[in-house]
């Protein structure tokens, strides 16, 4: 191990409850099964990520990858299995993600081999992991910005591995930034049936019939399906189209489909969501005790309401994360009704002026 690299250890407690990619890891090809990607979403749950735009040149590229030792109970969580699972949960996965990521060039005569991770090691302590340099750059040093993607939901649909990558992808956007159509090939290079030089990776599915079919129709009926997505983004009908998927428009240039795109649209959040969730269970328990002595000299703000609702989930008291839901909708409800009257005033004020 490198003598500048520090080892962090990780249990359940020190989890938060987001994690970020940037922008550059987000939009490669990619193919990672479901455990590949929870082990992925591990790594960048627990790193700072650096806009390299904030760094010298020189700096930027001497950030030393951490190692991190990831603690059974967490592993035991994360998964839902039992310690006694892990070793052939966890062997295949570190093995394929130990292996050298190959890029071809479209010349057919130049290569690239990288590594993602340097070592893994499964004991009696845990799953310890150190990735590569450029893996790392990847995922954390960006000019690009970052997806920040919430991990409860994205361990909620698992059992897909490409609902995990589509949720990934649509985390990129939110509030008013919308991803634009996406072209089909490129929409088959995201899911990995080309690379990103344009070589085919899965022949079976470059029929773009059965790539939609048999990847992204199953993808987003998952994601519509999951009781957690379901409070967090909601999935739209093409009007054009009322038979076609929920979620999915086609864009056609002649009878051939040229793009899709994803009618979806985030439920409205307070901005202290992200920062309530990347506490973690400490961070979320502390924050709470401010918030409850805030409580008793003045009335919460709505911001604050939404930042002590997602504390609370963050340890899972669901009868508290309702009390606060109904309060926030009854001064949302109470905002929209003091709003609705200064708009009528304003305009009896307005038609009185013209007489």
């Amino acid at each position: 191990m490198n003598d500048d690299q520090r080892v962090i250890a990780v249990n359940s407690s020190d989890m938060r409850q987001t994690f970020r990619q940037s922008h550059d890891f987000i939009f490669q090809s990619q193919n990672y099964t479901s455990t590949e990607e929870v082990i992925i979403s591990l790594l960048c749950s627990r790193e700072n990520v650096i806009n390299i735009d904030d760094l010298s040149l020189d700096n930027a590229v001497n950030v030393v990858p951490n190692a991190y030792l990831f603690e059974t109970d967490v592993l035991t969580t994360i998964f839902n299995t039992s310690a006694k699972n892990l070793y052939s949960l966890l062997h295949s996965a570190t093995k394929n993600l130990m292996k050298t990521h190959t890029t071809i060039g479209t010349d057919g005569k130049t290569f690239e081999h990288e590594n993602l991770f340097t070592r893994c090691v499964y004991d009696a302590n845990g799953l310890f992991m150190v990735p590569s340099q450029a893996f790392y750059d990847r995922l954390f040093l960006s000019k690009s910005g970052f997806a920040v993607i919430d991990q409860r939901a994205f361990l909620d649909v698992k059992s897909n591995q490409h609902a995990m990558r589509l949720f990934r992808i649509l985390s990129r956007f939110k509030g008013n930034a919308k991803l634009f159509p996406i072209e089909i090939k490129k929409l088959k290079t995201l899911f990995g049936v080309y690379d990103d030089k344009g070589n085919v990776l899965k022949k079976s599915y470059t029929t773009t019939s059965i790539f939609l079919s048999k990847i992204i129709v199953p993808a987003l009926e998952v994601l519509s399906n999951s009781n957690v997505m379901n409070h967090k983004i909601k999935f739209l009908q093409d009007p054009d189209n009322p038979s076609s998927p929920a979620g999915l428009k086609k864009i056609m240039k002649g009878n051939k489909v040229h793009a899709v795109e994803f009618l979806y649209e985030w439920f409205e959040e307070s901005a202290s969501f992200e920062k309530a969730f990347s506490y973690t269970k400490k961070e979320a328990y502390d924050r709470i005790q401010e918030l409850m002595k805030t409580k008793l000299s003045r009335q919460l703000s709505i911001e604050e309401l939404h930042e002590i609702k997602h504390c609370f989930e963050v340890h899972e008291k669901f009868e508290y994360v309702n009390k606060f839901q109904r309060e926030i909708e009854q001064r949302e409800k109470e905002k929209l009704e003091n709003k609705t009257c200064d708009e009528d005033e304003f305009s009896f004020d307005f038609m009185e002026e013209g007489n």
